[in-house]
């Protein structure tokens, strides 16, 4: 079982990046974190994995990992459990790899990490190379980061995350800059090679979103719904979540646009179609067995 607690995140002005959150899932089990850029998803992800800037504060973080309180571990302790135990794949895979050194090193050091003999380092980083879609994957192994294209980069840090160990895996926009044919690839071996691990996917695709078992929907650092994906997507409850739904091409690409002042009790309030002067005086916090949403209606 994971489960999160989370009572805030704030600058060191005093802005406020996340507001509280708490969820939790099964083992092997997926949650998709939804919403626009700016809505805190990897700094949240950040969190989890003990990579956040020094300069934010945390305030009432307790992460639990099986029977383990990850959120308490130090440093060191951190650092050797990720890439192995808990595996980050970034949304900028050139970014992400190391210019100075060759794919080759790059594979070696993390099956070093996976307790892999040596020995066998050339077959196991061929036969990771060719699960993520090379065909021929000798060639790619000598080449550096700079000679990859922006997709090939991302099917390489897909192959540096496949460790055999993970428990916890998160997933920073894994399908962004590649083709339909590697999405279903991805798609494919993200859920088989991982699938007794706790699995976290950050997305702005709803239609990849819906594979996941859970949704939590954020906006501007705030939950504004969570619970399992059919139901989230096929009920919405919150107008931001229905807002973002159709805005994906199947539904018209429909966009939103303030129409009001914002408001502290909300962040959608601005935009939304269907907010009154309720929304500024009433708990907007609703409850219904495995369902959340923040909103006044229903």
């Amino acid at each position: 079982m994971f489960t999160l607690r989370l009572e805030g995140i704030t600058t060191s002005d005093g802005k406020r990046i996340l507001s509280p959150i708490a969820f939790s899932l099964e083992e092997g089990k997926s949650l998709s974190l939804v919403g626009e850029s700016g809505s805190g998803k990897t700094t949240l992800a950040y969190a989890i994995l003990g990579l956040l800037d020094p300069q934010l504060k945390v305030s009432g973080l307790e992460i639990n990992l099986g029977k383990e309180n990850i959120s308490s571990l130090k440093e060191k302790e951190k650092r050797d459990r990720r890439g192995k135990n808990w595996v980050y794949l970034p949304q900028n895979g050139i970014a992400f790899l190391n210019p100075a050194t060759s794919i080759r090193v790059q594979l070696g050091e993390a099956l070093k990490k996976w307790g892999v003999k040596k020995g066998d380092f050339e077959a196991v980083e061929a036969s990771l190379l060719r699960k993520v879609g090379f065909k021929d994957p000798y060639p790619i192994l000598d080449k550096y980061p700079y000679e990859l294209s922006g997709g090939m980069a991302e099917r390489v840090v897909f192959a540096l995350s496949l460790s055999p160990l993970a428990e916890l895996v998160i997933a920073d926009e894994p399908t962004n800059g590649l083709d339909p044919k590697n999405i279903d690839i991805f798609t494919e071996l993200f859920s088989k090679h991982f699938s007794s691990s706790t699995r976290l996917i950050i997305t702005h695709d709803i239609d990849y979103a819906s594979l996941s078992d859970y949704i939590l929907v954020l906006n501007k650092g705030v939950v504004m719904e969570y619970g399992p994906s059919k139901q989230v997507l096929e009920n919405p409850k919150s107008p931001y979540t229905k807002a973002l739904i159709e805005a994906t091409p199947r539904h018209g690409l429909k966009g939103y646009v303030q129409i009001r002042d914002a408001s502290p009790s909300c962040p959608f309030y601005g935009f939304c179609p269907l907010a009154k002067e309720e929304c500024l005086k009433e708990e907007l916090d609703k409850r219904q067995d495995k369902r959340y949403w923040r909103c006044i209606q229903r």
